[in-house]
């Protein structure tokens, strides 16, 4: 099966594809371009034997390929076991602030069927589809053992703002189906593709900017690339203005076991550790939703994670028997208006908060 009947079978919406025709048109006269991918672990490449082996530097290979003319900058803005509501809130930092051409966007199988994930998923759409240099976005549905995934809420976001959307899922589950393939084929896991994953899931990217690239030319109208937002939101749009607020950003009013940790942990630098006998940390944090960004490991003795005040909520940070250490969350204020915020929070043991999801 080649590429392009990969395709077919991965096939889910073509969207609107006059963004994608314009960063085609942009690439083939030999202007610079920026493409960018934000997802999860599998963005990321984990378990990929080489970093040249990612389906990321596959995709980011065919277009310097492709277009010889043009310098193609990749972004890769994969964080391991990241959902789409931490996504909202660190793509203008992570992902906008590079001025992408093409966003390609994978979390189908880090989102739960939780409601806070279909909003923040809409959020994050709508703000790539927002953006100044008006990027084309592009939906990539990956696949857990056993078929799951959380594509059907996101494709109906897509649909919604005519999103092109591609599914590994749909490809995969029917090939495996046939016997084409068993999982230990394509995964090294029960989440991540092995070389052969990622060298289909760059094909499937590739094979459809490829049929872009090869139709015929079409001027698109303003309207296809201004913001085709609907007046109602499928399931909401709240964490549009997502941001990530940090030590950085935010001086506690009460500070007692805590100390900045300007360390961090994967992308998230410069928040606050609490050390082995506990402590308190109190901080006046505006916004209309706020969500605790903190790290959940297999430490053993990393102790219980309890915000005192606006209301009582207790997290342990403990992960035994964890697959290993990731960035978790926890909402905290969810209203419709802006409010500052004296936050009160109290770990009994190890804790690192790694910032404040706020929009």
């Amino acid at each position: 099966m080649n590429a392009h009947d990969m395709l077919r079978a991965a096939a889910v919406d073509g969207g609107d594809t006059a963004r994608l025709h314009a960063m085609v048109k942009k690439a083939s006269e030999g202007k610079p371009i920026t493409i960018a991918f934000l997802g999860g672990s599998i963005t990321a490449g984990c378990n990929a034997s080489s970093k040249e082996t990612r389906y990321v530097e596959l995709v980011h290979a065919w277009f310097r390929c492709r277009f010889p003319s043009s310098t193609v900058k990749c972004v890769n803005a994969g964080v391991g076991a990241t959902t789409s509501l931490i996504g909202a809130h660190r793509v203008e930092r992570d992902v906008l602030s590079h001025n992408p051409d093409l966003v390609v966007l994978d979390f189908a199988v880090n989102d739960s069927e939780a409601f806070i994930f279909r909003e923040s998923y809409e959020s994050l759409v709508c703000r790539l589809m927002a953006a100044p240099s008006a990027p084309a976005v592009l939906s990539l549905f990956m696949i857990i053992e056993g078929g799951k995934n959380v594509q059907d809420q996101q494709m109906e976001i897509c649909r919604c703002y005519r999103v092109p959307m591609i599914s590994y899922r749909n490809l995969m589950w029917s090939l495996l189906a046939q016997n084409v393939y068993q999982w230990k084929d394509v995964s090294t896991d029960e989440v991540h593709p092995n070389d052969t994953g990622h060298r289909m899931t760059a094909s499937l990217i590739t094979a459809f900017l490829e049929e872009i690239q090869d139709a015929p030319a079409t001027s698109p109208s303003a309207a296809s690339l201004s913001v085709p937002f609907p007046s109602a939101p499928v399931f909401g749009r709240r964490y549009m203005q997502g941001k990530i607020l940090n030590a950085a950003a935010l001086v506690p009013s009460k500070s007692s076991g805590f100390v900045r940790d300007g360390g961090g942990f994967q992308v998230f630098a410069d928040g606050w550790k609490c050390r082995k006998g506990g402590g308190t940390l109190g901080l006046a944090v505006e916004g209309a939703n706020i969500s605790v960004l903190y790290k959940k490991t297999t430490q053993e003795g990393s102790g219980t994670l309890t915000i005192l005040s606006p209301e009582k909520i207790s997290v342990e940070t403990f992960f035994p028997g964890g697959w290993g250490d990731y960035a978790e969350t926890i909402e905290i204020i969810h209203s419709e208006k802006s409010a500052v915020h004296n936050l009160l929070l109290e770990a009994d043991g190890p804790v690192s908060i790694l910032g404040f999801l706020v929009s």
